[in-house]
C-alpha cells in the first residue's frame, strides 16, 4: 500500500475471505464505541457477514474478476484505489497532487523490467489493463512461464545452505497496443535462496530470505519458441548492473553483476544500507555484513557473473564478492571455463590459471588436453587477495599453474619456453617442458644425482638440461603409471625398487622416502602415491567385496600391496587391513576439506547403493560403537555419515545429527512435502538412529507440530484420507493427555473432509435422532474410519463428541430465518455500512449537531410518536441527547438485543480512572436512554432500561435501607390517592424490601 498512499486518499482491497476499507482521514467509515471513535480503517469477514449480498454496490467492481464473488475465499489480492480528484487534493493531509488516469497509465507503462518478481514468493503473473467505456484493454502482461517447475522452490524458506535450491525463472513480458502484441521480452534468470541457519541469531530478529539472481539470457523474439532459442544463449549472458533487493528492488547499486536479496537494515531514505561502525545502529551494520558474507553465494557462470570487484568502490560489496569466489573454490563448484576436451566447466582445483595475455600458451596447453583457464588480470588479482591472509585450504596456488605429465611435441615445448617471460622462468620449475636428447621430456629446473650401482633404473638421464638456480624440486603426491608400459616406471622397475627397500629396511630414511610416490593402488587404478601414515591405503579384502565399488566412489583408496615382517615399521603403517573400523576412518580422511555430506554428494551414489551402505553400517553398528569408546571423535564420524533417508519429496539423505526422529508408536504424517523427519522403513533404522544418539520425539510434542501446521495454514490446508488414517492411529493410543490436548483444537476432520473442526461441534452418527436432525448434510459427522472404529469413537466421546440430542437446536423454520436475516440486514445498513439510499429520516443529534439517518418505515413500526412526526412531513428532527445514546436507542428500535446494543458502552470501562467514575457515567447514559423511551412511548424498551437501572444501581441500596423505606411509605399513605400510588411502588419494591 506504499504506492496507494500517494495516489489515492481512500482504498479497499480483497484478500482470501476479507475485504478491508481504508479511510485515512476518518471521514466516511461509521463511528464505534462509547464515547464514539472515528475509524481510519475496517476489515470485514465477508463470508461471515453475507457482505456481498448486503452491499452489492461496494462489491460490484470486484465481481467482474473471475473467482471473486464474495461467497468463497478469493485466491489472491485485489486492490481498488479511487484516484485523488482536485477536490480531494485540496482537502488532503497527505498530498495536494491531483492524480489522473493518464498519470497512472504513464507510470505503469514505464515499467520495463521483469526484475520485481525475482525474489517474491507467491506473485506469478502481473497484468495492467485499461477499462474504458466497458471495454477492457490489456496494456502489458508479465508472467513466469515455467512456474510449475519452480513454484515450490520459490515459496519455500530453506534453512540449510546445502538444501538451498538453485532454480531457473523464465519470465516473459508482452506489451500490447490495440489488442495486438507489439513487443515481447523473454528473460532467463538463475536464482538461489536459503541458508538461514548460517545466521548469527544474536544479530537476527527474524530469519531472512537471502538470495542471488543471475541474468542468463534475454531475447526480443516474439515467437512461441523464444525460450527454446534462449537456452542456446546462456553460456554468454548479458551484462547486468547488480542491485540490492529487499524482496523488491531498492535504488542501491552494487556493480557485482548479480542482484542480491536480503532483510537488510536500510537508511531512512531507503537509498543505502548500514555497513560500518560509523553507521547507526551498529547491530544493523553487523547484521548486513553477516547476511552478505554467509547467505548469498551461488552465481554459476564465470565471465559475466563473476563478482567483479574492479568497479566496486564499497568494501562491503567487495568483501562479498571475494567471499563468493572463496566459497565457490572451496566447495569445488564447476564455474571455470576451459576449451580443453571440447569445452567444459571445471572446478578451481582442476583449473590451470593463466592471464589473458598468455593466450598462445593457453592454446598450446589446451591442444594437449590440459585444463588451462584464461582469466582477466583483475580476476587473478582477486584470487591472490584471497590467499594473502593465509587461506591454506583455498585450492588456488599461483606458483603451481600446471602440473601435468602428458607428452608434448618438442616444437610446442620450445614455444612455451620462448613465449614465457624470462623473469618468470622460476614458476616453470617442475613442469614437463624440457626436450631431452633421447626424444623424451624432462622437467624444467630438475637436477638428478644418481649412484652408478642402479644406473639402469634411470636410463633417460640426458647430457643437458635447463636448470634454474632458484628452483626447488617439489615431488608430486601421486603419479599415473602403466605397469605394463614401455616407459618407466613399469612393473619390473617397481618390483626392483621394492626389493631394495624391503631388503634394506634398517637403512631407510622414511621421512625422505615418504616424499615420493612409490605405493601402487588398484583403485584408483594406475596410480602411484606417497607412503602416508596419517592416510594409509586399505588392503583389498574379500570380506567387503560387495561394497568395493561404493567405497571407491567415496574416495577410499585400495592397494594389493603386502609387506613382509622384515619391512620398515613405518611402511607397514601405510597400509591398513580391510576392516569396518578402518573403512570409516578412511572415509574421514578421504573427505579432506569437504564435509562428509559433500563427499557423498560428489560420489553420486544411487539410492540402491546408499541403502546397501546403510545396511552395512547397521549390521556393523555394535562393533563400531564399541570402538568409539576407545577412539576419540570416532562417534562423531559415524554420526556425520549422510546415509539416513528423510520424509521429503526430494528423496534426500542426511546425517544422524540434522533430523528429527518421529515417535515409533505412530506412523509418520505431515502436511508438508519437505520435512526434516527421518524415514524409518525398517525397525532396524529406528534402532540404529537411537543407538547413534538420536532421541525420538515425544508423541505429544510431535502432534503439537502437526496442529501448528493446521493453525498456521488453515486457509490452504484441507483434511486428507491419509490424515484420517493417521488420526485413527493417534486415537488408538488411548492416551488421555493427548485426547485432552486435541479436544481443545480445531483438528478433527468432518465426514466430507472439507474442514478441520473442534470435536465438540461434531455428532455421533450412530444416534438415530441425530441422523434425523442433520439428515440433509454430513458435515457435522465423523469420517467413517473414525465413526466405525470402537476405540476411536470412545476416545472422541471422551474428547467432547456429541452423542445425545439434548441441547441440539431444532432446524429453524424458514419464516424465522427470514426474520433474522431481515433484522441483520437492517442493522448492518444502520451501523456497519450506513446506506443513505434506504435512509429517509434525518436527525440532528446533540450539541455536535451530528447528522444520523435511519429508515422511516422501521421507526414508524416501532414507535407511534415517530409515525406522527413523519406524518407531519418534518424534514429534520432535533435530538437533544448525546449521539451515542441516540444510536443505541435506534439499534434497540431496529430489533437488536439490549445486551448487544450496550456492549460498546460497557467496553469503555477501562477508559475511566475509577470504577465509581464509570458507574456514574453509565448511569447517566441509562437515564438519558430511559428519557428517550418515555418520550417516544416505547414501553417494552422502557421496561428493559428500568430493569437495567434497578439491577445495576438500586437493588443493593434499597436492600440496605429496607426498614426506613417501609416506614416512610406507611407514613406517606395519608389519603386514598396516595395509598393507591404507594401501593404500586411497594409492589415494585417488594422483592427488595423483604427480609
Amino acid at each position: 500500500m506504499y504506492f496507494a498512499a500517494f495516489e489515492s486518499e481512500y482504498g479497499n482491497y480483497v484478500a482470501r475471505r476479507y475485504i478491508a476499507f481504508l479511510d485515512p482521514h476518518a471521514k466516511f467509515l461509521p463511528e464505534y464505541g462509547y464515547p464514539s471513535k472515528k475509524r481510519k480503517g475496517v476489515k470485514i469477514d465477508f463470508m461471515k457477514t453475507n457482505f456481498g449480498s448486503s452491499f452489492p454496490n461496494q462489491c460490484y467492481p470486484y465481481m467482474a474478476i473471475e473467482g471473486c464473488d464474495f461467497t468463497k475465499k478469493f485466491k489472491g489480492t485485489l486492490f481498488r484505489l479511487p484516484l485523488r480528484t482536485r477536490v480531494l487534493a485540496e482537502q488532503s493531509k497527505i498530498s495536494q497532487e491531483e492524480i489522473k488516469i493518464s498519470n497512472i497509465r504513464k507510470k505503469f507503462s514505464n515499467i520495463q523490467s521483469n526484475k520485481e518478481k525475482l525474489f517474491l514468493r507467491n506473485i506469478e503473473s502481473c497484468s495492467f489493463y485499461n477499462i474504458e467505456g466497458g471495454e477492457t484493454q490489456l496494456i502489458w502482461q508479465s508472467q513466469i512461464r515455467n512456474i510449475k517447475s519452480c513454484r515450490e522452490d520459490r515459496q519455500n524458506i530453506v534453512d540449510n545452505i546445502i538444501d538451498a535450491p538453485i532454480y531457473q525463472l523464465n519470465i516473459e513480458r508482452n506489451n500490447y497496443k490495440n489488442k495486438e502484441l507489439r513487443t515481447k521480452t523473454s528473460e532467463i534468470w538463475l536464482l538461489c535462496t536459503g541458508g538461514h541457519d548460517d545466521f548469527d541469531q544474536d544479530l537476527m530478529e527474524r530469519k531472512p530470505r537471502g538470495g542471488v539472481a543471475s541474468f542468463l539470457a534475454q531475447s526480443n523474439d516474439k515467437s512461441d519458441e523464444s525460450f527454446d532459442n534462449l537456452e542456446k544463449l546462456t553460456p554468454n549472458p548479458p551484462k547486468l548492473e547488480g542491485e540490492v533487493f529487499s524482496y523488491l528492488s531498492l535504488p542501491i547499486s552494487t556493480n557485482l553483476g548479480v542482484h542480491l536479496n536480503g532483510n537488510f537494515s536500510l537508511t531512512s531514505a531507503r537509498r543505502g544500507i548500514f555497513q560500518s561502525k560509523s553507521d547507526l545502529p551498529r547491530k544493523d551494520s553487523d547484521k548486513n555484513k553477516h547476511e552478505n558474507k554467509e547467505a548469498n553465494f551461488r552465481p554459476y557462470i564465470m565471465n559475466n557473473l563473476w563478482p567483479n570487484t574492479k568497479n566496486v568502490t564499497m568494501n562491503f560489496f567487495k568483501n562479498y564478492g571475494l567471499n563468493v569466489i572463496k566459497k565457490l573454490g572451496n566447495d569445488i563448484h564447476r564455474i571455470f571455463w576451459t576449451e580443453a576436451n571440447g569445452g567444459q566447466f571445471i572446478s578451481l582445483e582442476d583449473a590451470k590459471i593463466f592471464s589473458n595475455k598468455e593466450e598462445i600458451i593457453v592454446d598450446i596447453l589446451v591442444s594437449s588436453g590440459i585444463s588451462a583457464v584464461m582469466l582477466e588480470e583483475d580476476k587473478i588479482k582477486q584470487l591472490n587477495e584471497i590467499i594473502e591472509p593465509g587461506e591454506s585450504e583455498f585450492p588456488y596456488k599461483p606458483d603451481m599453474i600446471v602440473d601435468e605429465q602428458d607428452e608434448y611435441t618438442h616444437d610446442d615445448l620450445f614455444k612455451l619456453l620462448v613465449l614465457r617471460d624470462k623473469n618468470s622462468y622460476e614458476i616453470l620449475s617442475g613442469l614437463p617442458l624440457v626436450p631431452l636428447s633421447n626424444g623424451l621430456v624432462g622437467k624444467f629446473g630438475e637436477d638428478y644425482y644418481v649412484g652408478h650401482e642402479f644406473l639402469d633404473l634411470f636410463p633417460d638421464i640426458g647430457p643437458s638440461k635447463f636448470v634454474s638456480a632458484n628452483s626447488v624440486l617439489k615431488p608430486v603426491r601421486e603419479l599415473k603409471w602403466n605397469s605394463n608400459g614401455k616407459s618407466l616406471p613399469d612393473r619390473r622397475w617397481f618390483e626392483r625398487i621394492w626389493l631394495i627397500l624391503n631388503n634394506d629396511a634398517s637403512n631407510i630414511d622414511f621421512d625422505k622416502l615418504s616424499k615420493f610416490p612409490i605405493l601402487s593402488t588398484i583403485k584408483p587404478s594406475n596410480m602411484l602415491v606417497r607412503p602416508d601414515i596419517s592416510n594409509p591405503l586399505i588392503q583389498n579384502g574379500n570380506s567387503l567385496f560387495s561394497l568395493f565399488d561404493i567405497l571407491v566412489k567415496l574416495k577410499v583408496r585400495f592397494t594389493d600391496m603386502a609387506f613382509p615382517e622384515s619391512a620398515h615399521e613405518d611402511l607397514k603403517k601405510c597400509v591398513n587391513e580391510c576392516t569396518t573400523i578402518n573403512i570409516i576412518n578412511s572415509l574421514e580422511r578421504a573427505r579432506l576439506s569437504l564435509t562428509m555430506e559433500r563427499l557423498f554428494e560428489k560420489s553420486k551414489l544411487s539410492s540402491s547403493k546408499c541403502e546397501k551402505f546403510r545396511t552395512f553400517i547397521k549390521d556393523e553398528l555394535k562393533i563400531l560403537i564399541a570402538h568409539a569408546r576407545s577412539q576419540r571423535g570416532f562417534m562423531e564420524i559415524l554420526k556425520s555419515l549422510p546415509i539416513w533417508p528423510i520424509h521429503s519429496s526430494e528423496n534426500k539423505l542426511i546425517d544422524a545429527t540434522s533430523g528429527d526422529l518421529p515417535p515409533q508408536e505412530l506412523p509418520f504424517f505431515s502436511f508438508h512435502k519437505k520435512t526434516n523427519f527421518y524415514r524409518c522403513d525398517h525397525e532396524s533404522d529406528f534402532n540404529a538412529l537411537t543407538e547413534l544418539g538420536v532421541t525420538p520425539m515425544d508423541t505429544l510434542e510431535y502432534l503439537k507440530g502437526i496442529v501448528k501446521q493446521v493453525d498456521d495454514e488453515s486457509d490452504e490446508l484441507e483434511p486428507s484420507q491419509d490424515y484420517v488414517v493417521f488420526l485413527q492411529s493417534v486415537l488408538s493410543l488411548r492416551d488421555r493427555e493427548i485426547e485432552k490436548y486435541l479436544g481443545q483444537k480445531e483438528i478433527i476432520p468432518n465426514k466430507p473432509l472439507s474442514d478441520f473442526v473442534n470435536v465438540d461441534t461434531l455428532y455421533d452418527m450412530s444416534v438415530p435422532v441425530l441422523r434425523s436432525i442433520f439428515h440433509d448434510t454430513d458435515k457435522y459427522f465423523l469420517p467413517p474410519e473414525l465413526q466405525n472404529n470402537t476405540v476411536c469413537l470412545k476416545a472422541l466421546k471422551r474428547m467432547g463428541l456429541i452423542s445425545t440430542a439434548m441441547g441440539v437446536p431444532l432446524p429453524k423454520r424458514n419464516n424465522l430465518y427470514q426474520k433474522d436475516a431481515l433484522l441483520t440486514s437492517l442493522l448492518d445498513k444502520l451501523t456497519v455500512e450506513p446506506d443513505d439510499d434506504y435512509h429517509d429520516a434525518v436527525f440532528i443529534v446533540g450539541e455536535e449537531r451530528k447528522t444520523i439517518r435511519a429508515n422511516r418505515y422501521v421507526l414508524s413500526a416501532a414507535s407511534k410518536k415517530f409515525e406522527e412526526k413523519f406524518r407531519d412531513n418534518i424534514n429534520e428532527i432535533e435530538i437533544e441527547f448525546h449521539q451515542d445514546v441516540f444510536k443505541v436507542f435506534l439499534q434497540l428500535l431496529y430489533g437488536q438485543t439490549f445486551r448487544a446494543a450496550t456492549i460498546p458502552i460497557l467496553s469503555t470501562a477501562s477508559d475511566f480512572k475509577t470504577e465509581h467514575e464509570f458507574k456514574t457515567h453509565y448511569l447517566s447514559f441509562l437515564i438519558d436512554l430511559l428519557k428517550l423511551t418515555v418520550s417516544y412511548e416505547v414501553k417494552p424498551l422502557r421496561n428493559k432500561v428500568e430493569d437495567a437501572i434497578m439491577e445495576g444501581f438500586f437493588e443493593a441500596h434499597i436492600k440496605t435501607y429496607r426498614n426506613p423505606i417501609n416506614k416512610q411509605l406507611r407514613k406517606n399513605a395519608v389519603n386514598e390517592t396516595e395509598k393507591s400510588e404507594i401501593s404500586k411502588i411497594s409492589r415494585m419494591l417488594q422483592p427488595f424490601l423483604q427480609n
